[in-house]
């Protein structure tokens, strides 16, 4: 019995969906959605149910899988090998005290951390196939099986029995009121609904739309929403069916409050007002949808056949070729003739009407006249009636770039050909142009148009239409070409690509050569900086400060008529090539479109603070066109601003435009050692049961190569998370911010550590409170405190030892060193007492041979008997002296002599016994002789006594001497000296 409850179960979804298996594509859709599958780290991309813990984590109960767990960077799988009870999960919920409830096709799983309990019916459930798990306001878990209902009590399940058509039946769903009402849904009998004692019965009988009930919700107004196989039912007072060709297989609720319902064909609805019907929100018909949940930031998450989709929240819808639009390039956007209605240009497809709320007929396309004329010559229908009527009712060319609405509500088209005027009164077209090649197709010729290419169409405060084209500025009253003055023309020739009117009616022109504008009398070209004076100009718009933003191809520049600054991608756009600009309702805000999405400036930041804040906008948050298309852009009477993109037209809902306020929450999912997993078990107290990490974790050194794997649960947008981290007692300040989610310290000292983690979510929003994990790294034995004071104590040992030996060592030194000055101060003694002797022994020489030297030496007396004025100043260095005078008398002359021998002391002294011998000698021999031969006669026997002989090297002796002969009779003086001048 129980495989027949599960084919029959299985069999509407199983037979459709494994012949509907697509890639995802958002292109073929007007929203953005994610589509993850086994390539993404699925087990498999059969889902059956959803649930988002109160981490964050979300939990995907798969068919076959088990369980996957995605944190917003990858997928954990818990599967039967694993613990898991089964291998089909069909249903998840948390309870109030953390603790994961599961039910599959074997039975209930409870899950604690990585602790897993099973319950089967041997555990008292009265079937093995379990479809919904619920938790009610006591806490008691309820468990709806293919064989009827059970209540969880005392770590076991009890069967619930209310006496009625429920016992026994396949429980589907279940789901408690605000009011403590108990509602069960089932395969074929409808709902029931247990108050106290009372059981009430919903089905076909009573108008529900069918017996197979599927989910059960209920809004803030306490209507029930009973989604079955075919139909949705509200229940208040009675019961309400919407009917609908496929299941609605899940409810759920937006940020917003209101309820949105997912149908296995593909779709997400919305009730309008009065629950009269429904309005689809997202359709994707390639998918078939099984359950769906909305997270805590706002995505919605759909589990199907083929994968697991996520709509992030998202202030954008666009259309594209898959919604009709045939030609994706849209050049233009312009007012309709009535709310929610738009006139759209685009490359090859012309124009097309816009009705927003026409879902059967949203595009109406006015093709081009030459295109049509073209398919009927090749299916030779033409005629010149046919050809007639075509011109009438379509546009000149096949491309528009421009569209304004006149005064008249007539709508101008600006085009590669000239301009197409639409009169909504009876529905036709007149074209101008200046090329007489088009006369054939009833143009009218102006030739002042200055050129049938037309870039740019714009209406002054005046009524008159600006045209501005590939080579100058024409002005338009009515359908008449004003003649440009002669400023004017001086835009001739040059390519204009927009045109606008300020507040004081100043006309601007941006143009390839530069920007323009024109006061009604002087065309004034600017040149503040060399991009205005000729670099390309896309658009110009005036802020409601009555300041300038001025699109161009380096970035868009503020302009107050004194100052320009420059904004471009180093200061936050995502590209500097600007294509439009537009401000929003408020004016707080203006959009710059790029050629790689929307940026959003906040023009109060910028003023009160010069701050340069901007948002992106691209593929991630819902723009898919990204590549926008110059000045293809329009705000509508409610505060939408609609773009044109080379991939069809997006519409941004400022009311949709919210920051995510949710801030991330971060956890530690693993620690590596060395890049590897690791049993940490022997290093640690215990393992957490929640986050699976260890406990009071103490590692030894050589262990300290650590890598930190962390997550932050924001969905919304994962590839914009980013990470800071810090490692107390490696460093106590942030990381700066970065997408990598994970960390390595390859070389931890020993020291006690608390590693941080927080992240932002995509808007930028950081949680305040870290993530923390602390550690501790046990330095090797021979750095602990112990080991480090024994070292202490055994080298203060060793060095007083080592001093005790030193000391010893020196008394022993000392001792030798004592003996040894002992006994070399005898023998000193005894050498002293002898040179003592000996030196006594010279000394009494020396001095007597000075008694010898003075005695050889003229007497004071002789010296005054023939100077009586004079005086005789004679101090020897030594002892005795190589220095002497000398004097004697002869035939009443008297001959003085002062001689200064080489040498000092005994040398000296001998040399002047010599001096002295020798003169004696001399003035012995000759009676009468003059002072200079006398000097020769002394050199004479000098050299003969020494033996010298005048050869190199042989000693110079002899003596340096001034010699007077003073004629007492004459008194005259004659002198003679040797080396010593007069």
């Amino acid at each position: 019995m129980k495989l027949k409850l599960s084919i029959l179960f299985f069999i509407p979804f199983f037979v459709f969906f494994t012949t509907k298996l697509k890639a995802q594509n958002p292109k073929f859709h007007n929203f953005y959605y994610r589509l993850y599958t086994v390539e993404h780290g699925l087990s498999t991309s059969s889902i059956f149910s959803l649930f988002q813990d109160k981490k964050g984590d979300l939990w995907i109960g798969t068919i076959g899988g088990g369980i996957n767990i995605y944190n917003g960077v990858s997928f954990k799988n818990i599967s039967k090998e694993n613990g898991l009870v089964g291998k089909s999960v069909y249903s998840i919920i948390q309870d109030r005290k953390g603790t994961m409830w599961i039910g599959t096709d074997k039975g209930v799983s409870k899950i604690e951390g990585k602790k897993i309990t099973n319950y089967t019916t041997e555990q008292g459930l009265p079937d093995n196939i379990v479809w919904k798990i619920f938790e009610d306001h006591t806490g008691k878990i309820w468990a709806g099986t293919g064989k009827g209902l059970a209540v969880f009590d005392k770590n076991k399940f009890e069967t619930f029995i209310t006496k009625s058509n429920l016992d026994n039946l396949y429980i589907s769903t279940i789901f408690e009121d605000s009011d403590n009402n108990m509602w069960f849904g089932t395969k074929t009998q409808g709902a029931f609904k247990i108050k106290g004692k009372n059981i009430t019965q919903y089905s076909t009988i009573n108008k529900l739309s069918n017996n197979w009930v599927f989910n059960i919700n209920q809004d803030n107004y306490k209507n029930i929403f009973i989604g079955t196989s075919i139909g949705l039912n509200i229940i208040k007072d009675s019961v309400i069916s919407i009917p609908y060709s496929s299941s609605f297989t899940c409810s759920s609720k937006l940020l917003s409050g209101k309820f949105i319902f997912s149908t296995y064909s593909g779709r997400i609805n919305t009730l309008i007002e009065n629950n009269s019907n429904l309005n689809v929100l997202y359709d994707t018909p390639e998918y078939n949808y099984r359950t769906c949940i909305v997270d805590k930031e706002g995505s919605i998450w759909i589990g199907t056949e083929t994968g697991l989709i996520q709509i992030p929240p998202s202030p954008f819808i666009n259309w594209n070729n898959a919604q009709n639009l045939t030609y994706n390039n849209v050049y233009a956007i312009s007012k309709g003739f009535n709310p929610f209605e738009l006139w759209i240009g685009c490359i090859k497809g012309s124009a097309y009407y816009f009705r927003e709320k026409n879902v059967d007929l949203r595009f109406y396309n006015y093709p081009s006249i030459k295109i049509i004329e073209k398919k009927l010559k090749d299916e030779k229908k033409i005629t010149p009636k046919k050809l007639k009527e075509i011109i009438k009712k379509n546009i000149n060319s096949s491309t528009v770039y421009s569209i304004v609405k006149d005064n008249k509500n007539r709508t101008w088209f600006g085009t590669i050909s000239g301009i197409s005027i639409f009169n909504a009164i009876d529905r036709s077209f007149i074209h101008i142009t200046n090329d007489t090649i088009e006369k054939k197709y009833n143009c009218i010729i102006n030739k002042k148009l200055q050129n049938k290419g037309i870039n740019y169409l714009t209406k002054d405060v005046n009524g008159n239409i600006w045209c501005g084209t590939q080579s100058g500025v024409n002005v338009f009253s009515d359908t008449t070409i004003i003649d440009n003055n002669t400023e004017l023309k001086k835009l001739d020739n040059i390519p204009i690509y927009h045109i606008f009117q300020d507040n004081r009616r100043n006309i601007w022109f941006s143009t390839q050569q530069g920007l323009f504008y024109y006061n009604g009398k002087i065309l004034t070209h600017l040149i503040q900086n060399k991009t205005f004076e000729e670099g390309q100009i896309n658009s110009v718009i005036q802020d409601n400060k009555n300041n300038y933003w001025i699109a161009t191809k380096e970035g868009v520049y503020f302009y107050n008529l004194k100052e320009v600054e420059k904004i471009d991608k180093s200061k936050g756009l995502i590209s500097d090539n600007i294509y439009s600009l537009t401000t929003d309702k408020t004016s707080n805000y203006i959009f710059i479109g790029t050629n790689q999405g929307l940026d959003k400036l906040n023009l109060n930041t910028f003023y009160s603070s010069k701050k340069i804040e901007i948002r992106h906008y691209g593929k991630y948050e819902g723009f898919l066109g990204l590549d926008c298309n110059r000045n293809a852009n329009y705000k509508d009477s409610i505060g939408r601003i609609w773009f044109g993109t080379v991939d069809g037209i997006t519409m941004y809902n400022p009311e949709l435009d919210k920051i995510n306020t949710v801030k991330p929450i971060t956890y530690i999912t693993n620690i590596l050692y060395n890049f590897q997993e690791f049993d940490w078990s022997q290093y640690s107290s215990g393992t957490d049961t929640i986050t699976g990490l260890p406990i009071d974790l103490v590692l030894p050194y050589n262990i300290n190569h650590i890598t930190f794997q962390y997550s932050a649960n924001s969905l919304t947008a994962p590839e914009k998370v980013r990470y800071k981290y810090m490692m107390q007692g490696v460093d106590d300040n942030w990381s700066p911010p970065m997408p990598k989610n994970e960390f390595d310290f390859p070389t931890l000292s020993p020291g006690k550590y608390t590693f941080k983690i927080k992240a932002c979510n995509n808007d930028g929003l950081w949680n305040e409170v870290p993530t923390t994990f602390s550690f501790e790294i046990s330095p090797p034995w021979y750095l602990t405190w112990y080991a480090i004071v024994s070292f202490v104590i055994i080298i203060l040992i060793l060095i007083f030892i080592y001093i005790k030996y030193r000391e010893a060592s020196l008394r022993r030194d000392k001792f030798r060193l004592e003996k040894t000055v002992k006994e070399r101060t005898i023998e000193v003694v005894k050498q002293k007492e002898i040179v003592e002797q000996k030196n006594k022994d010279i000394t009494d020489s020396i001095n007597y041979a000075k008694n010898i030297q003075e005695a050889v030496l003229p007497t004071k007396e002789e010296i005054t008997k023939h100077f009586p004025e004079s005086f005789l100043l004679y101090k020897p260095r030594d002892i005795v002296s190589g220095d002497f005078y000398w004097i004697s008398y002869r035939n009443n002359k008297t001959y003085f002599a002062i001689a200064d021998c080489t040498g000092h002391g005994v040398p000296g002294a001998f040399m002047s016994m010599l001096g002295i011998a020798f003169l004696d000698e001399i003035i012995g021999i000759y009676d009468s002789i003059s002072a200079n031969n006398m000097l020769n006669q002394l050199r004479e026997n000098v050299i003969l006594s020494l033996r010298q002989t005048g050869k190199e090297g042989e000693a110079k002796d002899g003596m340096d001497i001034s010699l007077i002969i003073f004629d007492n009779e004459k008194q005259e003086i004659e002198f003679a000296g040797a080396n010593n001048p007069i």
